[in-house]
């Protein structure tokens, strides 16, 4: 199994140190095999959690066990998890993820159509995180209710200014990242989901 920088699939982005457990995609074929709702929650759930077993998987999901190695092959031959050795559990098979978060390439003359289909399968990604919270939102405490944030807004800019403020957006939360890196869900502490988004508004 190859590590990131040097699987064919993903390379790690190592020209900026805020950046580097970013996976860019570099393969049609990787993206293909991301636009799938149960890869996307397994490699996140390996992310935020670090390293698991197989069987913890399918407890946290909810999802068969041969479904989630079948899963878990594919995002292995695509370079974003791999197997690890459990100091303490030799016989069973763990599971890691390979970088923090990922993008697609942003060269014109990529594969439009699988980058088109990974980023869909973001956006339902997206969705469904925020159902679940959603389906749950009454049980938790009101502090973290109110702590929550849902708001948009359009603003009217040029492609300069729109790049100026995705630096200064992406700089902000970096910052949160460094400072919560490492931490566990304990002491009063949660993992928070942000999702930021920009693109061309629409009617």
């Amino acid at each position: 199994m190859q590590d990131a920088s040097t699987s064919p699939h993903v390379q790690t982005d190592d020209m900026n140190d805020d950046k580097d457990d970013v996976v860019v995609l570099h393969d049609a074929s990787t993206m293909q095999a991301l636009a799938n709702p149960s890869r996307m929650r397994i490699l996140a759930t390996l992310r935020v959690r670090g390293e698991m077993s197989v069987g913890n998987i399918c407890k946290s999901l909810n999802l068969a066990s041969g479904s989630v190695s079948y899963h878990l092959r594919l995002l292995e031959s695509a370079g974003l998890v791999r197997k690890v050795q459990h100091p303490e559990d030799g016989r069973t098979s763990w599971w890691e993820a390979v970088g923090q978060a990922m993008s697609p390439p942003q060269a014109a003359q990529e594969d439009t159509a699988a980058v088109g289909e990974y980023l869909e399968a973001v956006s339902n990604t997206y969705r469904e995180v925020y159902g679940r919270y959603l389906a749950v939102r009454d049980t938790e405490p009101a502090q973290w209710r109110e702590a929550s944030m849902n708001e948009d807004c359009t603003v009217c800019l040029t492609v300069e200014e729109l790049t100026a403020m995705n630096a200064e957006l992406d700089a902000v939360m970096q910052r949160w990242r460094h400072i919560a890196q490492g931490r566990s869900d304990s002491s009063g502490r949660r993992h928070v989901a942000l999702i930021m988004q920009t693109f061309p508004w629409l009617p």
